[in-house]
């Protein structure tokens, strides 16, 4: 039997929105995820998920997921898992509802989400605030010897 939404966000001790990758290994059904928003969990800017069930075709840019599901490369999914194994990685399967897109957390009885921020990304701002503090300090210095040549020319 399915759960309902409220059930779901209470069964489920990871909760995220990002889109699959790859898969990860040789044999085994774990794929990487891109992970974009974050409800429930500890999670960073990837994220490894097992899946029970048909693989999928990679060859045509599909992931299969648990019971028939099949996830797409490139497409965004909100994913609920939980770790029934116990090895750390969480896990889903059809019983768990994944929804392709966004979901409305209230629905789901979950605080909003939570962004994850490329570290490229902050390290990309960082570089420009810095560039342009520099960019600020020679014009400083630019400006202070114009009027110190300016002095000395009188």
């Amino acid at each position: 039997m399915p759960f309902t939404k409220t059930e779901l966000g209470a069964e489920s001790e990871t909760i995220f929105t990002g889109r699959p990758l790859q898969r990860v290994g040789l044999v085994g059904s774990t794929i990487r995820f891109e992970v974009e928003l974050v409800y429930k969990g500890a999670l960073g800017r990837t994220a490894d998920l097992q899946v029970v069930g048909d693989l999928g075709r990679s060859d045509v840019g599909t992931i299969g997921a648990g019971c028939g599901i099949v996830l797409e490369t490139g497409r965004r999914y909100t994913i609920f898992a939980r770790d029934h194994d116990g090895d750390g990685v969480p896990n889903t399967n059809g019983c768990f509802q994944n929804v392709e897109g966004d979901i409305d957390p209230t629905a789901y009885g979950l605080p909003a989400a939570r962004p994850i921020r490329s570290p490229d990304g902050a390290a990309q701002l960082a570089v420009v605030a810095g560039v342009l503090a520099l960019a600020g300090l020679l014009a400083l210095a630019v400006a202070r010897s114009a009027r110190t040549r300016r002095g000395t020319r009188r």
